[in-house]
């Protein structure tokens, strides 16, 4: 007899005192473990040994099997280890173990793993009984005690808590026996069952859902909303249909928790699958009278009831239910008829089944079930030779998420060409039957084909139209093989056998008529027989012209795709549907799947010896383990102008960016695998049928060998080394998109001759490349791309071997792959190459001149490109880049403001190349050159004034001129306010050259060095056309650097800032000085003379008198003549004209270049300036700097710091400073010089007045 060893009443409190510290189990002796939490009424056991995947389970009730023992054995230190009498195992704490599937920070081991198997115990109290909490000795243990998870029936690891899942009693084993304990006391007594729970109730239900009996097991299911697998609150309003006797006074309740007294409804708290919960009948006063258990599922439930007949091969009368947790109608029985269906599988123990719906008179019903479409035909898979349970609804589903829509498909926008489905559970007359998949038929309907078209009684001779056809294919044969027998490589030519279209007849060949109805309606079986019968008897010529007429060559190409990715081993001819969408319109027949269980690493018998090496070939594998591949698929990987290995390797890598991504696919498996174990259906089926026992460790195979496969399609299909990011723009018939294809070994450019593609150089003209060398590529990254040549017009033709041009349907299709051309072989700018198949691109050989097929992607078969727009901007820029007035410009150009015109459609064009902006720019362009350019005597040239303006492709218009302090050549920003970019050209004795001089510098550029000196030497200007002149001497040329300044290089060229262009110098603008007296003044001294001054007015100066400096106006000047230019308008600028003046006496001077002083010498100068102490005053000034500008005016005297301004003899102030040494007069001769030491007698001028001394 059992004896209560640790859970006392008060009345034995000094015994339990004394066992607080150390309960004293006795090592010899087996205790069962129960949690406060139930009462008396469980234990602990091995999870393994009932069916569970937890390490340590609960197992309710009061009959305990042998598992349910433990040894509970002292360690010496006052803690004890946990040893279970059928496994020998040990009770061990993890602190990594989190699985809501095993175990919570607690698992069992093989041996006393110390600390982490050592337990103490700690007296506590509840409901007036002493149990105990129970913690592990290691501090490596963040959550040591023993705490049960209510909801999975799991014993765990958590902190300390107060509740009752935290409480635990030990019961003594005195027998070896499996016996019943003594109830534990507690303060109100468990009830127990007086009968079964069907005594009470006819039928039950939560939230108006019915419960499904297992009367086998005498236990209930629920389908769950699946939303509750990420946890929350699931609101149960349990009721039944009371059986007489039992209507008032009774209850439903779950694990005893009553429903509330205001909603009625009883809460679970994120519900679980993995355990039964009790289902109990009490009365309501609080008696239990029976009980059952009730499983939770997140599947919906199938029903089907025969009333005990079985299901065979003709159909069954039945009924139907589909209870669906997340449906808002209530659960519906309908009346159903029943068969077994399929081939081979008809002889497997569990069966799929067929079922027809059918209302209350017995007519057809279409219903929907599982958010399906509404039908009377649907389908129960078993799913019996996948072990995974699984495989056909994963592969069907992705081939529902990446085909290709059907070739009708703008016609029929809900078109679908494979099924849909749900996994359920399914019972059958009131007993498991397993785990099923739910789904929808491939027929008519789902194609949306065309329908029949009846023939109409009222018309006589009237007969029915044949429209959407739809076959399935059922065996093999040579008619299925499309051109061979099975496994046998033959391809013999021969046509396929005869058929007939008599009423009545189902098949041909294999080929099942599936639709129209072959009783009823009609027998159509040509359009198969001519598309079969065209793949048999046609030649690979033949066969490559015509194919694409026969066939959906899109969906032919996701086909072979599909079951490439799967190593599907029964379905490359048999197991297929072929459909045409409307007979009497077109015969284009298209293909869908079938029946895909033997994929992703299984064999059709469900072995996998076969195909579990994930990177074997598809036609390889066919031909050697299956019947071989059917003819339609052996001729297109034959084929020379389909470019079918291109078709199929765009694809691909379009679908391996997305739904053929591994971790996607592997992730399909993990999804089903996961709501398989969530609803615990996993462990129902494997319990139920044999042939499913590891239904997880199977989907973990799929999940590991899809991943594999995809590797070895990558290597297949090149996914490494195609483009993603493509380098061009893809191009329509409509909006072509055109280029220039550069050769990855600098020789030139493609360019079309009259069969086949040349080397050109890139020689650039109005519509930027020749049309021989513009090139579009019409498709996408996708599809591949054709490519078209602009002046052919005309596609490019690859057989594999060589290339030529013609019509767009014979165009091969490239793609776009990387380069392994080095940097050093190509340049920095990416190259690619265009594969035209697995390890065949096109290439150019070194010195070959046509375009042949290589078998490396190194630089011969490496190419850039560059967007023909960019060449039309390129070419017109130069026309752009003109400055106004160059000699030698276009005609047309130089023409009113067609200047101006051109810079704004070139300006519009770079800032938006559209196609009207680039037409616009190049009929302009076209425009310019019908106009011509002008010659330009060289000769004439000498003795002018120019400005040499950089032709710079960037536009910068810098000019030459000297650097400010030395001789070195540089370049300055444009303008026309510096007298130092002003050249004179002058004759040599060669013609055609000329001498570049320097007027400032009174100097010429040298020959041997970019800097100015003593010497003319000759330059040749040479045309350089677009106005552009290149100015060379012994073979080099002056070029513009980067850093401004100029250098002598060879091959001079607009590119390298080689080029100038000649810009008469007729003007110099002035910048002037605004003054608060309203004027605007500044002063010149230049090398060259002004004939006319706009803007402002020119005055020359007299010998300063009294503090004072007469300026006297003057319409023109000559050459080193000081000037003060004054504007009394305050203008900005002045504009003075180059050419003849007058020569003038001036008192103020100046320099022609920048010349410094020292601090001493600046009493010797005054510069023009305003006047610190009144800035409404202006004069000439000591200066403040030490360095005096080129071509700027300035006084030289020592006998003034400062001198006002008289304007035609009158004063622009009153007072005017005079700072002289002393109160000596000073005096002067007549001319104006200060004399330091006059001689007596000499007549002088001082104060004003003329005196003798």
């Amino acid at each position: 007899m059992n004896k209560l060893l640790l859970t006392f009443f008060a009345l034995f409190a000094t015994l339990t005192t004394a066992l607080a510290a150390d309960p004293g189990f006795s090592a010899d002796k087996l205790y069962r473990i129960d949690c406060a939490c139930y009462a008396g009424q469980g234990a602990v056991v091995l999870g393994a040994k009932h069916d569970q995947t937890i390490y340590l389970y609960y197992l309710q009730g009061t009959s305990y099997p042998d598992d349910a023992w433990w040894h509970i054995e002292p360690v010496g230190d006052g803690s004890y280890t946990f040893r279970n009498a059928v496994s020998g195992q040990y009770m061990t704490a993890d602190e990594v173990l989190y699985s809501a599937t095993t175990g919570k920070y607690l698992k069992l081991t093989d041996t006393d793993e110390g600390d982490m198997s050592h337990w103490t115990f700690e007296e506590a109290t509840y409901n007036n009984q002493t149990y105990y909490k129970v913690k592990c000795v290691s501090s490596a243990i963040s959550n040591p005690y023993f705490n049960m998870r209510t909801s999975a029936y799991m014993l765990g690891g958590y902190g300390e808590v107060d509740g009752d899942n935290g409480k635990f009693a030990f019961y003594e084993k005195s027998d070896g026996g499996t016996v019943t304990p003594e109830p534990e006391p507690t303060p109100t007594p468990t009830p127990t069952p007086t009968g079964k729970i069907t005594d009470y109730y006819t039928s039950a239900s939560i939230n108006g859902k019915g419960l499904t009996y297992d009367s086998a097991n005498e236990a209930y299911y629920y389908t769950l909303p699946e939303a509750l697998r990420q946890g929350g609150d699931f609101e149960a309003a349990i009721t039944a249909t009371w059986n007489a006797g039992y209507e008032t006074g009774y209850e439903l309740r779950l694990n005893g928790q009553a429903p509330d007294a205001t909603t009625g409804n009883i809460t679970l708290s994120s519900p679980t699958c993995q355990t039964p919960y009790t289902l109990g009948v009490y009365t309501t006063d609080g008696t239990l009278k029976a009980t059952a258990p009730l499983n939770f599922t997140f599947l919906p439930i199938v029903e089907i009831n025969t009333g005990g007949n079985g299901i065979g091969g003709s159909y069954t009368a039945g009924t139907i239910r589909v209870a669906e947790a997340d449906a808002a109608r209530p659960d519906t029985v309908i009346t159903a008829k029943y068969k077994i269906r399929g081939a081979s599988s008809t002889s497997y123990p569990k069966k799929s089944y067929a079922i027809k719906l059918y209302d209350a008179n017995g007519n057809s019903l279409d219903y929907s079930f599982l958010g399906l479409r509404s039908d009377n035909n649907w389908i129960l898979d078993a799913m019996y030779i996948d072990g995974a349970c699984m495989r056909n609804r994963v592969a069907t589903d992705l081939w529902n998420d990446f085909s290709v829509r059907p070739y009708y498909a703008a016609k029929e926008k809900k078109a679908l060409t494979g099924t849909r489905g749900h996994f359920v559970e399914v019972f059958m007359n009131g007993t498991y039957h397993g785990l099923y998949c739910m789904t929808e038929k491939l027929d008519r309907k789902q194609l949306k084909l065309k329908k029949y078209q009846a023939a109409d009684p009222s018309v006589a001779g009237s007969t029915g139209k044949v429209r959407g056809l739809l076959y399935k294919t059922s065996q093999w044969g040579y008619e299925v093989h499309m051109g061979h027998n099975s496994g046998d490589k033959d391809y013999p030519g021969t046509s396929p056998g005869g058929y007939s279209n008599t009423l009545g007849r189902e098949t041909w060949c294999n080929y099942e008529l599936k639709y129209p109805d072959y009783a009823e309606e009609a027998v159509e079986f040509g359009p198969m027989y001519n598309a079969v019968n065209f793949v048999c008897t046609k030649s690979q010529t033949d066969f490559e012209s015509g194919v694409k007429s026969y066939f959906d060559f899109a969906t032919t190409r996701d086909y072979y795709l599909f079951i490439d990715l799967l190593l599907a081993t029964d379905n490359h001819g048999k197991n297929m549907f072929y459909y045409v969408y409307d007979h009497s319109k077109s015969d284009l027949v298209g293909m869908a799947p079938w029946d895909l269980d033997g994929t992703f690493g299984i064999r059709w018998d469900g072995g996998t010896s076969y195909t579990s090496d994930a990177t074997q070939d598809l036609d390889t594998f066919l031909w050697q383990y299956e019947h071989g591949q059917m003819g339609l698929y052996d001729k297109l990987a034959l084929s020379t102008t389909l470019s079918w290995d291109n078709y199929l390797a765009a694809r691909y890598a379009t679908l391996r960016r997305s739904q053929f991504q591994p971790a996607a696919l592997a992730q399909r498996f993990a999804t089903y695998a996961s709501l398989f174990a969530d609803s615990h259906a996993d462990v129902r089926e494997q319990n139920k049928w044999s042939n499913h026992s590891g239904i997880q460790s199977a989907a973990t195979y799929a999940q590991k060998w899809v991943q594999e496969r995809v590797a070895a399609l990558d290597q297949k299909y090149d996914y490494g080394t195609l483009v993603t990011q493509q380098p061009i723009v893809a191009s329509t018939p409509e909006a072509p998109v055109w280029y220039g294809i550069d050769l990855g070994t600098g020789t030139g450019s493609w360019a079309a001759a009259s069969a086949q593609i040349d080397a050109d150089k890139i020689s650039l003209c109005a519509t930027g490349l020749p049309l021989s060398q513009q090139w579009c590529f019409v498709g996408s990254a996708d599809e591949g791309y054709k490519i078209y040549n602009r002046a052919s017009q005309q596609y490019l033709v690859s057989n594999g071997t060589n290339n030529t041009f013609g019509t767009e349907d014979e165009a091969s299709i490239f793609l776009l792959s990387t380069s392994t051309a080095t940097t050093a072989t190509t340049g920095a700018k990416p190259y690619y190459c265009w594969r035209v198949a697995k390890n065949k691109y096109l290439a150019m050989n070194d010195g070959a001149t046509a375009l042949v097929v290589g078998t490396t992607n190194n630089a011969q078969a490496s190419w850039q490109f560059t967007p023909n727009n960019s060449y039309v901007l390129a070419y017109a820029q130069a026309y752009a880049n003109i400055p106004e007035g160059a000699l030698g410009m276009p005609a047309y150009l130089a023409e009113a403001d067609h200047l101006a015109q051109y810079k704004a459609v070139y300006e519009a064009a770079a800032a938006n190349a559209t196609d009207a902006n680039i037409a616009a720019l190049v009929a302009m362009t076209q425009q310019v050159e019908q106009g011509g350019s002008p010659s330009v005597d060289i000769d004439n040239l000498d003795g002018g004034y120019y400005r040499l303006v950089n032709a710079s492709t960037t536009g910068a218009h810098h000019m030459l001129a000297v650097q400010p302090a030395g001789t070195t050549l540089s370049t300055i920003a444009p303008t026309t306010a510096n007298a130092d970019a002003v050249w004179q050209l002058s004759q040599t004795a060669t013609s055609g050259q000329l001498a570049l001089y320097h007027p400032n510098h009174a100097q010429y550029v040298q020959a041997n060095r970019a800097e100015v000196g003593e010497g003319a030497h000759a330059y040749s200007l040479t045309a350089q056309g677009k106005a552009m002149f290149a100015l060379q001497t012994n073979g080099n040329a002056l070029a513009e650097a980067v850093d401004g300044t100029v250098e002598l290089t060879a091959n001079a060229t607009s590119a390298n800032a080689g080029c100038w262009y000649l810009v008469p110098a007729t003007t110099l603008d002035v910048n002037l000085n605004a003054v608060a007296d309203g004027r605007s003044y500044a002063t010149v001294y230049l090398p060259f003379g002004i004939s006319h001054i706009e803007g402002a007015e020119a005055y020359v100066g007299d010998a300063p008198l009294d503090g004072r400096i007469n300026v006297t106006a003057t319409e023109s000047f000559a050459a080193k003549t000081g000037i003060l230019l004054v504007s009394n308008e305050s203008n900005d600028q002045a504009t003075l004209t180059i050419g003849q003046g007058d020569n003038l006496y001036s008192a103020i001077s100046g320099s022609l270049v920048q010349f410094s002083i020292s601090d001493a010498e600046r009493t010797d100068y005054l510069v023009f300036g305003r006047n610190a102490a009144d800035l409404a005053q202006v004069g000439f000034f000591i200066p403040q700097r030490t360095t005096l500008s080129a071509n700027r005016g300035f006084v030289r005297t020592d006998a003034y710091e400062a001198l006002t301004l008289n304007f035609d003899r009158v004063t622009t102030a009153t007072g005017a400073i005079k700072q002289q040494s002393g109160n000596a007069p000073v005096y002067y001769d007549l001319t104006g010089r200060r004399v330091l030491n006059p001689l007596k007698g000499g007549i002088y001028i001082t104060g004003g007045r003329k005196v003798v001394f």
